[in-house]
């Protein structure tokens, strides 16, 4: 049973992926059928713990990025949860997004922050920049991730990779 689940992704194979966040702290894969295959995570602080999981999003390798917002990380698991790092230079994140790849086949990881800063990391959680204004949102469209200006009301947007 979910306990008020905060996001959803799919990886390459069409198996989905809960972050079910504020009751249960926990992240669950299903099958692409729906079918439960397994679950991590309990409250905690530990590697493979969350506080409140709060974002997912997966790379194009099929790695896994699970937002751990109450401890200020990003957990990284392969398709099947195992561990494979823990970024730790970004602030309790409320949003990820990953680029797509570009033409040198290398992707980004923007993580927004409760304050409105979005970080930019290589996907080994390298700090590349930070978006410092209060005023930015972050999402993922058709054309890759994009930032959102305006805090309630998108006045523009761009579209970054």
């Amino acid at each position: 049973v979910f306990g008020r689940p905060t996001d959803v992704a799919f990886d390459l194979q069409g198996n989905i992926f809960v972050a079910d966040g504020y009751t249960n702290s926990r992240v669950a894969k299903f099958s692409k059928d729906g079918d439960f295959i397994k679950s991590i995570g309990k409250r905690g602080n530990q590697p493979g713990e969350f506080n409140t999981p709060h974002t997912i999003a997966n790379d194009a390798k099929g790695n896994i990025y699970v937002g751990d917002r109450g401890n200020s990380r990003i957990q990284v698991f392969d398709s099947d949860l195992n561990p494979v790092r823990i970024i730790s230079n970004v602030r309790a994140p409320w949003g990820i997004c990953i680029s797509p790849p570009n033409a040198q086949g290398q992707q980004f990881l923007y993580s927004a922050d409760a304050g409105g800063k979005i970080y930019k990391t290589d996907l080994e959680g390298k700090l590349l920049g930070v978006f410092p204004s209060a005023r930015f949102a972050v999402g993922l469209d058709t054309g890759g991730c994009r930032l959102l200006a305006g805090g309630n009301r998108a006045v523009a947007t761009q579209s970054v990779r």
